[in-house]
């Protein structure tokens, strides 16, 4: 039996979580690069602040791309495949977009099915901050991704070294 998918993600929409992200990213004093997709890992915007590095809206596409496919964050195939480069490059082989495989990129959910995708690019990845309500160092890129989305924080990338906020 087919399911009929009537869920879609407007630029409306999608700008307001690129919106929420900037802001959220501002109040850390950091610049970085977004990108929403449609289902299908098509971009329906992007977003670059001031200060963001070249490679940012390219690797956030690619990310954002990567989550919308699997339907999951990239984390979940990140460890995976950088110990499989050989699964790694047949499906990047398969797909029309580059990807990446670093976490980051979580999928967008409307009325209970994944619409979309975000992620960000270079800016906010790598640093750990402290954030009041959260127990521990909080990872930004993670952070300010949940908040874009208003939803819980869970942090994608594990330990890392703390670099200011």
């Amino acid at each position: 039996m087919a399911v009929a998918v009537n869920a879609r993600l407007t630029l409306a929409e999608a700008r307001a979580i690129v919106d929420r992200a900037v802001a959220k990213t501002k109040e850390f004093g950091k610049s970085a690069a977004f990108v929403v997709v449609d289902v299908g890992g098509n971009v329906i915007t992007a977003s670059a602040m001031e200060g963001t590095p070249g490679s940012g809206i390219v690797l956030s596409r690619a990310k954002a791309y990567l989550a919308a496919m699997d339907q999951a964050p990239t984390a979940r195939r990140a460890e995976r495949w950088n110990q499989r480069t050989i699964q790694y490059r047949s499906y990047a082989s398969n797909v029309p977009y580059p990807i990446f495989t670093g976490p980051g990129g979580v999928p967008i959910e409307k009325d209970g099915q994944v619409v979309g995708a975000i992620s960000t690019g270079p800016g906010v990845g790598g640093i750990e901050v402290d954030v009041p309500g959260i127990e521990g160092p909080v990872n930004l890129e993670d952070y300010v991704i949940a908040c874009a989305l208003e939803i819980p924080y869970k942090n994608q990338h594990g330990p890392m070294g703390r670099q200011g906020g």
